[in-house]
Order: C-alpha cells, then sequence, then structure tokens
C-alpha cells in the first residue's frame, strides 16, 4: 500500500454532557451509546453548515473521550392513542465532560464550524456544544497503528472491544427513518491494527489513529 499524505481539518468540541440513544432499550434505563455513531456526526455537520450534509459531501474521522457515564432522573409524558397522557419518570444515562476530535475533508468546512448556523448538540437539544480549536492538519494511510477512544468497521480484528451495531445514516426528510447502519468495534483501550484498508489514516502530529468514512 503507497503511502498518501493528505491534508484534513481538524476540529476539536467539548460538551458538559452528552446522550447518544440507544434504541433498542425503550424502558427501564435508557442506555447510551460510548460513542457518538456516524449519523451523529452527519448531524452535528448539517448542524454546522445549516443544510443537509449528505453521505458523498464529506469523510470524517473521529476520537471522542468523556470523563464519566452516569444516570440523570427525567420526568417523561407518556400519551395513548386518544391523546390522553400521564407523566412518569425513567433513568438516563449520559456521559459527563466529553471532547470530540473530528478529522474532515474538505477542509472548506472550517468556515461552517467558524460561525456555525445552528447550535451545535452531542446528542439531544440539551447536550450543548462549543468548538475549541480549528486547524489544519497532515494525516497519511497506515498500514498498521493503534487505535484508542474510535470505532473500527467490524471486518478487522482486534484484542479488546465491544461490538455495536450503529447508524450510519438516518433520512433527512419526517419520517425519520434509518437508511444505513453497520457493526462496529468500539476500541477505548489501545489496540494495535494491521491493515491494507486505505481508509485508516494518523495524524502526523499526535499520532491520533482514526478509520475515515467516505
Amino acid at each position: 500500500m503507497e503511502e498518501i499524505k493528505i491534508e484534513l481539518l481538524k476540529i476539536e468540541i467539548s460538551a458538559w454532557t452528552a446522550s447518544f440513544r440507544q434504541p433498542l432499550f425503550i424502558s427501564g434505563v435508557q442506555l447510551t451509546y460510548p460513542i457518538p455513531p456516524p449519523s451523529t456526526i452527519y448531524g452535528l455537520l448539517s448542524a454546522a453548515k445549516g443544510d443537509i450534509v449528505e453521505q458523498n459531501d464529506v469523510e470524517f474521522g473521529y476520537i471522542f473521550k468523556y470523563r464519566a457515564k452516569t444516570l440523570d432522573l427525567e420526568r417523561i409524558y407518556e400519551f395513548d392513542t386518544k391523546g390522553n397522557h400521564k407523566t412518569n419518570i425513567h433513568r438516563r444515562e449520559f456521559l459527563f465532560d466529553t471532547s470530540l476530535q473530528l478529522y474532515l475533508s474538505p477542509i472548506e468546512f472550517q468556515k461552517y464550524f467558524k460561525k456555525p448556523f445552528y447550535p451545535l448538540l452531542l446528542g439531544r437539544s440539551t447536550d450543548l456544544a462549543f468548538v475549541r480549536t480549528i486547524k489544519i492538519v497532515e494525516a497519511k494511510n497506515i498500514k498498521k497503528g493503534i487505535v484508542k477512544d474510535s470505532i473500527i468497521p467490524k471486518n478487522h480484528k482486534i484484542e479488546r472491544g465491544a461490538i455495536y451495531r450503529l447508524p450510519i445514516y438516518i433520512k433527512s426528510k419526517i419520517p425519520r427513518t434509518l437508511i444505513d447502519s453497520d457493526i462496529f468495534y468500539y476500541v477505548n483501550v489501545e489496540n494495535s491494527i494491521e491493515t491494507q484498508d486505505t481508509n485508516f489514516f494518523q495524524e502526523l502530529e499526535t499520532g491520533n489513529c482514526f478509520f475515515m468514512f467516505s
């Protein structure tokens, strides 16, 4: 595999809280994914631009960290088919003190993050996020590397990691329906990878390794 060096836009985003609802759990405790799924990244990009960002508009990779995971009590309203409602309390899981390192191509997206059109969110409307830094970095595709705090496609073997089916893209028009999803490894500890996949890149300055969605 020939080494390719490219320029990417790197945006560092932080939020006090983040939550990425796991749709298979609808009662008891509302669980969160430990990392934003690709569909959330598309939503973040669309909010910054002020228009829908499609899958063929951008390439991106990301690294996500949080300090703690905990539970909150939340009041909900339950409606029946006649419009009658009652209140209830359920527990909702959320992540605290989060940071997202987002790598993007094309780099022209920097103008949207310098002045986002809509508020940036890491999950729900209460999970308000803000941009810390915006810069251009160099990266290269890799055969070997150490991946941590990111996701890896299911066809790559890793030593340690949790398996999740994550939504990749959700239809923008109402009713919003899932268009694409896939199985990924979530790795929050260092994992060595060896691959011929040209979608794995490493930032030259920090050594961060990540998979680029394209």
